[in-house]
């Protein structure tokens, strides 16, 4: 999972990492406000901890919204990965897209299938990461369909 992490953007922002550092940075960096959060804890808890190193609320928000973002970093990773497997045993694979229009419109050749509009299409973009998007129209021969019921290898349009 720290691989994925650490490619998080808005994390990355976070702990002030750029794209050029990322490949060279610790997966340590990471963690580090979480560790220093444990730290503090075991201080606390053991007793050995100076009150003048105590954090004051002003001094905790910044951690906090460290861990909202590495927490919401964590939750996009996991789901995709369980997309990622639900689409490995439950979906029908799309071998090779065509072409896509607009980052929306996906033009590929597929045989046996039955698509509708409303219908979920899994996606994997070029960072392996997997989404659900719902199907809002169907075209085929530049006809728009409700729903289309392939039994042979033809060209369709799928507007996500």
């Amino acid at each position: 999972m720290n691989d994925k992490l650490i490619h998080n953007e808005q994390l990355n922002n976070k702990i002030d990492l750029s794209k050029e550092k990322i490949a060279k940075t610790q997966k340590d960096v990471l963690y580090e406000k979480i560790n220093d959060l444990v730290e503090r804890r075991n201080e606390i808890a053991h007793g050995s901890i100076r009150l003048d190193n105590i954090l004051s609320i002003s001094e905790l928000e910044p951690y906090i919204d460290f861990l909202e973002i590495y927490c919401q970093a964590i939750l996009e990773v996991l789901n995709s990965e369980f997309i990622k497997q639900e689409c490995i045993y439950n979906y029908q694979k799309i071998e090779k897209v065509i072409d896509v229009f607009d980052n929306s419109i996906l033009c590929f050749k597929i045989e046996k299938y039955h698509a509708k509009v409303s219908d979920i299409l899994i996606i994997e973009n070029q960072e392996e990461q997997f989404y659900k998007k719902p199907i809002l129209l169907i075209q085929l021969n530049n006809q728009l369909y409700p729903e289309l019921k392939i039994s042979e290898k033809i060209n369709i349009a799928i507007k996500i």
